[in-house]
């Protein structure tokens, strides 16, 4: 990830660059269409240019003769500010720093490249996902139908390595496990396959799962009985189990629809449709709230009136989620990170890009009038917080994505 101190010296507004340039002599260092563009925002008209190909070099363009770069060996460093106009503007930056000029001090990158910037960024970053997805089970090895699957954004190959109906996967001691409803929890060693299986009850419809590394607790949300199941890691025997209400059990049907959790320091961490109850009644009072591990006691709401929200985690030292119904990722109780016009569900982070789920939307007829649009694709957008650039890799042979994941290094 580009260091952002450097990025700030590097990429000038229009205004800084005229302000440093007053009193300097103006180079530029590459030849075309950006050192053309940039002369129209230049207060001060430019002296030279110098650019890397043999071939540019000795040519005149918009005025200025272009030199080899050594030339600029021969100049005094605070006399001159460089202008880079090329699109190999880190390889070139890496160059002038070899030379001893100081980003900022004696050299920016145009303006002009900015854009550029933003979108090559985006579409040259190669990465490979993992992805839960809950569509219906099917027999047989096809790559589609409920199950995990590895992507890669730059071939666009999907492919899928368990067939099932899954959820969630988080990291475990010198191991994964991976939620599969047909089965229950997967424990995968570190490529993928399963070593073995954690059974849970039937009819729990486990969705969300974390890890506690210090106590060594799995923590599986039980969505369809409103609960949470503890298991032991080492011996994988149920340790207890925490009812979000009595709802469950006068009623005989969840009412609460916990999907997703995360384990930070002492606290559990769990997002629901509905923290009193009501969802299907059509009260969506979604949100995420907190329990202490070692009492189980539930210690407070953290988030309210979220509609359907999902995947709460820590990136960094900050809180996301994605508030699902309404297309968001949000960072803590009101950054929005990114705003798209379909069901956002799956969340991952590579030091350099979101990526979010993006699934086939079931209801259409709940937002209408709250979307200028409203989209039933699936796949996975990668986003630039920075720049709010956004790709979209299309995936239409699945309907239902619930997590991302990408390993850690």
């Amino acid at each position: 990830m580009e260091d952002s101190e450097l990025v700030n010296k590097l990429w000038l507004s229009w205004n800084e660059i005229n302000q440093r340039g007053k009193g300097r002599r103006i180079i530029f260092f590459g030849r075309g269409t950006w050192m053309g563009k940039t002369l129209n925002y230049l207060t001060n008209e430019g002296d030279y240019a110098v650019d890397n190909s043999k071939y540019e070099q000795g040519e005149i363009e918009k005025g200025l003769k272009i030199y080899h770069p050594d030339k600029l060996k021969e100049e005094t460093w605070d006399d001159i500010f460089i202008i880079i106009t090329t699109s190999a503007f880190y390889e070139v930056t890496t160059q002038l720093q070899n030379y001893g000029l100081i980003p900022g001090k004696h050299f920016c990158i145009t303006p002009s490249l900015k854009d550029f910037n933003s979108i090559s960024k985006v579409t040259s970053h190669d990465q490979t996902l993992y992805i839960a997805c809950s569509d219906s089970y099917l027999e047989g090895n096809l790559e589609r139908g409920g199950g995990f699957y590895k992507y890669n954004t730059s071939s666009g190959e999907l492919k899928k390595i368990i067939n099932g109906l899954c959820h969630s996967i988080v990291d475990g001691k010198g191991c994964k496990y991976l939620i599969d409803d047909i089965v229950g929890i997967r424990i995968l060693d570190e490529k993928f396959s399963t070593i073995d299986i954690l059974e849970l009850p039937q009819k729990t419809r486990p969705h969300g799962i974390a890890f506690c590394p210090t106590r060594e607790l799995i923590f599986i949300s039980f969505t369809g009985h409103d609960s949470i199941g503890i298991y032991d890691a080492n011996n994988h025997r149920k340790v207890e189990e925490i009812s979000l209400s009595k709802k469950f059990e006068k009623l005989g049907i969840a009412q609460h629809h916990i999907n997703d959790l995360c384990v930070i320091g002492d606290s559990l961490y769990v997002s629901m449709f509905s923290i009193s109850g009501n969802w299907r009644l059509g009260l969506y009072d979604g949100g995420i709230i907190e329990f202490d591990i070692d009492s189980l006691e539930f210690k407070n709401p953290v988030l309210r009136d979220r509609w359907m929200p999902h995947n709460p985690m820590i990136i960094g030292e900050n809180f996301f989620y994605c508030d699902s119904m309404r297309g968001t990722v949000n960072c803590g109780t009101w950054k929005t990170i990114i705003k798209l016009n379909g069901f956002v569900r799956g969340l991952a982070y590579d030091d350099e890009f979101f990526y979010v789920g993006h699934s086939l939307h079931r209801h259409i007829h709940r937002v209408e009038g709250s979307s200028h649009n409203i989209s039933i694709d699936t796949g996975i957008y990668m986003v630039d917080e920075t720049s709010k650039v956004t790709k979209f890799f299309p995936i239409p042979q699945l309907s239902d994505i619930h997590a991302l994941y990408i390993p850690s290094a």
